[in-house]
């Protein structure tokens, strides 16, 4: 009789572990998936800047063996190069200055940048790239 009292106390404490083990692993879960979800919205935003900052220079390479090309030209220039995200979503702003004797034209590339998943739609930000380039 001793050994089956023994025996049903070890499976009870067995089915108390496995139950802390549920609860351990209910209360960690969502954390893990919001921190791994995360990285891949950040990792996105990265890849979408890096994206926008490589169509930008292009496009300035473009306006550098080609002075005469306008504002449009060059905006089209970069939609064709831009291939994360649609060219439309792209705002580009051209300033330019003279710097001595030579003219230059600043190339400022913005995307409102908002996350895949709804968890936090409150983290929309805008991602900014510019590039300088010399117009003779």
């Amino acid at each position: 009789m001793r050994w089956f009292s023994v025996m049903s106390q070890r499976r009870a404490t067995q089915h108390r572990r496995r139950g802390a083990t549920a609860v351990e692993f209910a209360l960690t879960f969502p954390l893990l998936l919001l921190l791994t979800m995360g990285i891949f919205e950040f990792g996105r935003a990265i890849w979408i800047m890096h994206s926008m900052q490589e169509a930008l220079n292009i496009t300035g390479r473009y306006a550098i063996y080609n002075p005469n090309a306008s504002n449009d030209q060059l905006t089209t220039y970069f939609g064709q190069n831009i291939t994360v995200v649609p060219a439309n979503t792209v705002t580009l702003n051209y300033v330019s200055s003279t710097t001595g004797t030579v003219p230059f034209t600043a190339i400022t590339a913005t995307y409102n940048f908002t996350p895949v998943t709804n968890i936090a739609p409150f983290i929309a930000f805008t991602l900014t790239s510019s590039t300088r380039v010399p117009r003779i």
